[in-house]
Formats: structure tokens, sequence, C-alpha cells
């Protein structure tokens, strides 16, 4: 894949990223009174719910749905710089770097705990934590690979 290609396609999953965030986050506005994706009534008790109002829904007193909203605006921001910059473009690309493999361990841990403490799923979290792998498999390839300038 060359260098542009995988900027393009980092930029346009970060995104991707973006919109899945923003709708948890008017899913959480709105109670999951239409379940977690917003198209079905929601059960009893409403799995998206139960992850996002427990210990680990939030860090430093600050939902996780705005960490992760400033998570995916940063690697986009960055992802533009390395496209666009032509000084800052290896620091952009290596901050970028940085961030993905936080929020990667960050996403990683928040699966984790859904499984040994919480015991129920959010499947926006879950859609959230694929694309931070995604991301973390292209900067990867990107990292440990050769790639054409052009």
């Amino acid at each position: 894949m060359q260098r542009a290609t995988l900027e393009k396609t980092i930029y346009g999953v970060s995104l991707i990223g973006v919109l899945v965030v923003v709708h948890l986050w008017l899913m959480v506005d709105r109670g999951f009174d239409r379940g977690c994706f917003g198209f079905s009534a929601p059960t009893a008790v409403v799995e998206c719910e139960a992850v996002i109002q427990s210990d680990a829904g939030s860090l430093f007193g600050i939902s996780n749905a705005v960490w992760g909203l400033l998570f995916y605006l940063g690697v986009a921001g960055l992802s533009a710089l390395v496209a666009f910059s032509t000084g800052f473009g290896a620091t952009a690309r290596r901050l970028r770097h940085a961030l993905i493999g936080i929020g990667f361990a960050y996403s990683a841990y928040l699966v984790y705990v859904q499984a040994t403490q919480i015991g129920q799923w959010c499947k926006l979290c879950l859609i959230s934590a694929g694309i931070v792998t995604v991301l973390t498999l292209l900067t990867s390839w990107q990292l440990f690979s050769k790639q054409p300038d052009a």
C-alpha cells in the first residue's frame, strides 16, 4: 500500500470513529431509549447503559465518549498534518503512533473490564475498540514496512 493511500485510509477510519463516538454520545444523552444503536426498543437493562454508567465509563471524571471524541479528532488532525505538512509531518506521524498506541491499550483495558467485571457488552464501545484496532494495524503496517512516498 502506498504511503498516500495509507494516510488517507487512517484519516478516513478516524472519521468513522468520530461518527461512532458522536452516536454513542447521542444515545447516552437520550438514555438509550431505543437501545444501543437507537433503532430498537431497549431491554430492561440496556447493556450499553450499564457499561457507560459503570466505574469504567469515565476516566478522571470525564466520560469515555468525550475521551473517544478527542482521540479520534486527534488522530484525524495529526493525519492531516502528516499529509499536508512538509516540516512537521514526521513528528506528527510519531505523535499519531503514540496516540494510537495509548488508545489501543485503553480500549483493550475497557474490553477486559466489560468481560471480567461488568459482564455486559456495550456494542458501540466494541465497535470503537474495533476501529482503534484497525488504526493500530494500519499504523503498525506503516511503522514496520518500507513504503514508497508517492
